[in-house]
């Protein structure tokens, strides 16, 4: 109780200042500016001048400290936005790439060398089981494509390199299988780049091929590329298959393991190309 009375008693002393002060205020604004009302007017001016100064740098610096506020929200928004842009920007670039690359492919395809009296027919690999990986593949190219019995199929590696990578053996209607030249069922008649040798480059089941019935008097190195022969019924002659990466030599000279790596293994393969002979052929 005795609290309460003493904080009424100060609010009412409050009061009463503030009412003094207003009065004060009010005859020195209307009393004439004699010097004794001047200096009167700048002493009330000088004790209370660092009160009004606090209170308008306190405003200040309020208003300062909220607009930087504003301006962080604001650069962190931009800056959100920016981000969200670069990351549209690269997708696109990325989209773009994209898109050059199928058409360097696509333009590789075009011009590749077709056999004599052969269509070209491009299928896409839907299917290739890991089991049998070195084996077979599916094309989604069938029987209402034009797709017939033991055309060869050629792949594109390294961007613009054809190669030999194996023979229709199944024909469906919208799909087709295609032995690969890793299967042991496959043999093509293959010859040594730059020289007249010919020889068999034969599949069992694995990434290498193995070179049979080489000449002993020819001379293999590491790195000799191995293309298709002339001899072969199905490929042109001069298509590329692989590098020799293996030799193997018996006490008599002759060649017991050549292996070659085919370039078709090299990278994943996703398009090829069938040709397809014409009936006339």
């Amino acid at each position: 109780m005795t609290f309460n009375i003493n904080n009424n008693k100060s609010h009412k002393h409050a009061n009463r200042l503030f009412w003094v002060l207003i009065c004060i205020s009010l005859l020195m604004i209307s009393a004439r500016l004699t010097p004794t009302i001047q200096a009167m007017k700048y002493l009330a001016y000088s004790v209370l001048s660092p009160t009004l100064k606090l209170t308008s740098d306190s405003f200040t610096g309020t208003n300062n400290l909220i607009f930087n506020i504003i301006n962080i929200i604001k650069v962190n928004q931009e800056n959100i936005k920016l981000k969200k842009q670069l990351l549209d920007l690269s997708d696109q670039l990325k989209d773009y790439q994209s898109l050059i690359n199928d058409n360097v492919r696509l333009r590789q395809l075009l011009n590749l060398p077709q056999k004599n009296h052969s269509t070209t027919i491009f299928a896409n690999v839907i299917i290739r089981e890991p089991s049998q990986w070195y084996q077979w593949m599916i094309i989604n190219k069938g029987s209402e494509d034009g797709i017939k019995q033991d055309s060869p199929v050629i792949a594109i590696v390294n961007n613009s390199q054809y190669c030999a990578f194996g023979r229709i053996v199944e024909i469906y209607k919208s799909t087709s299988k295609v032995a690969l030249l890793t299967n042991s069922l496959s043999s093509i008649p293959a010859q040594i780049k730059n020289s007249q040798i010919d020889c068999l480059a034969d599949g069992y089941n694995s990434q290498y091929l193995k070179l049979n019935y080489i000449p002993q008097f020819v001379e293999l190195n590491i790195g000799d590329e191995i293309i298709t022969s002339q001899l072969n019924s199905s490929f042109d002659k001069g298509i590329d298959i692989g590098k020799i990466v293996k030799i193997s030599k018996t006490n008599s000279g002759e060649y017991s393991d050549v292996s070659v790596m085919p370039y078709s293994q090299m990278e994943r393969v996703y398009e090829v190309v069938v040709l397809v002979p014409n009936e006339e052929n």
